[in-house]
Formats: C-alpha cells, structure tokens, sequence
C-alpha cells in the first residue's frame, strides 16, 4: 500500500512538471508578407502598455527582412486616447553594446509615433524611450529580438 502512494505521489508531481513546463515555453515569432513581398518580423506576443503617472507608452516594433526597423511608439492618456505634441529619442542598445540615439516623430493619421533605425546585428535589442510629454518627462524601457 505504502509502495502504490508514493508511485501516485510521483506521478502527480510529473504530470504538474511536464504542464509547467509546456506553460513556460516561448511563442514562435510571427512572419507575414507585405505588398512588397518583404517579411515583416513582429514580436511574439502583442506587446502590453507600460503605466507611468497618466499615461501608457508601448513599443511594437516592425523588422523588415532587409534590417530596417519602424519602431512605433504609442502614448495614451489614462482614458487611452492618444496624446499629441510628445517630443523624445530613442536610445537603443545593441546586441554588441554598442548605442544609438534617434528622434521620434509623429506619424499621422495613424496616432502614434515612430523612429527609424537599420538592424545590423541579430540578438536582444534593448530601448530607452526618453519621452517628454506636456512638459513631465518619463523614460519607458522597451526590448525586442531580432531574428536572422
């Protein structure tokens, strides 16, 4: 008897590791075509608003294929409508270390903004989104992949 509850002991503790294990697993990154006929790289998962004082900020950045990025910037006020006249830079950090800072701009109609940026290395890319908004200033930090 003793024998039967530690093989059912066992059991239960390998079944809750193997479905920890399947929760804990990684989405495949997402490709799709353009018009172009250029794949474009987007992040596995939707990327989620970060909350800062009144406002939210997300990055979801667009990879073509060629290493171009279109890093699209999004700030909301606390009822989610975006927020004009939002002045900042990017500082991106690269897979090797190395930095660079480019401008945001506003990109309209589409209500948000964006900056432009050529990928040279494939790896973890880390951004700081030193972001002035009415005059408060906030620095959301972002990161994203880029694949081969």
């Amino acid at each position: 008897m003793k024998l039967n509850n530690q093989l059912m002991v066992l059991a239960l503790l390998m079944g809750t590791v193997l479905v920890l294990q399947g929760c804990s697993s990684k989405a495949p990154e997402v490709t799709q075509a353009t018009p172009e006929a250029q794949t474009v790289q987007k992040q596995a998962q939707e990327p989620e608003f970060i909350e800062m004082g009144n406002y939210k900020f997300k990055l979801a950045p667009e990879i073509m294929e060629n290493g171009e990025a279109h890093l699209d910037y999004y700030v909301r006020d606390a009822k989610g409508k975006h927020v004009l006249g939002v002045t900042g830079t990017f500082h991106i950090t690269m897979p090797d270390g190395t930095k660079e800072s480019i401008a945001m701009a506003e990109e309209k109609p589409d209500d948000h903004y964006h900056g432009m940026l050529t990928l040279t290395q494939t790896g973890d890319y880390q951004v700081v989104a030193e972001t002035n908004v009415n005059g408060e200033k906030f620095n959301p930090r972002f990161n994203f992949t880029r694949k081969e």
